[in-house]
């Protein structure tokens, strides 16, 4: 079986995390990565799987630096607005399309809940091991 690389890995697996499928990269059938690799990518899956299902703009940096200094009545519709539901799809898929992208990876910081930013640098941590191995 051919072995995927790096960007499209994770891409396959924003795809898997995006149809409640994560599970399916325990399988190396069904998730094509060098063997020495595969604790690392399921490391990265369980990090991004609890970024996505967590992520609420208004918990991101990203939120916090748009309405800084802005009026409380601001900030409440500015929240109001993104917990809509579409938004709220929206914006997920935004943010996991962003952090399982090679080219993307990086500004994904900001979009993440400020309170996932160890799991955010925990998967770079393991994307980086699969490079060194």
């Amino acid at each position: 079986m051919e072995e995927f690389n790096t960007d499209r890995l994770l891409k396959t697996l924003g795809a898997l995390i995006s149809v409640s499928d994560a599970d399916l990269v325990d399988d190396r059938k069904c998730f094509p990565c060098k063997s020495e690799h595969h604790v690392h990518y399921k490391e990265i899956r369980n990090c991004f799987k609890q970024i996505f299902d967590e992520v609420e703009y208004p918990s991101t940096r990203q939120f916090l630096n748009e309405v800084e200094g802005k009026a409380e009545k601001f900030i409440v519709m500015k929240s109001k607005l993104y917990s809509a539901p579409k938004k709220k799809t929206e914006y997920k898929k935004e943010v996991l399309d962003m952090l399982c992208s090679m080219s993307t990876i990086q500004k994904a910081e900001n979009y993440v809940n400020i309170q996932h930013k160890t799991l955010y640098k925990k998967a770079l941590d393991n994307i980086r091991k699969c490079h060194e191995v």
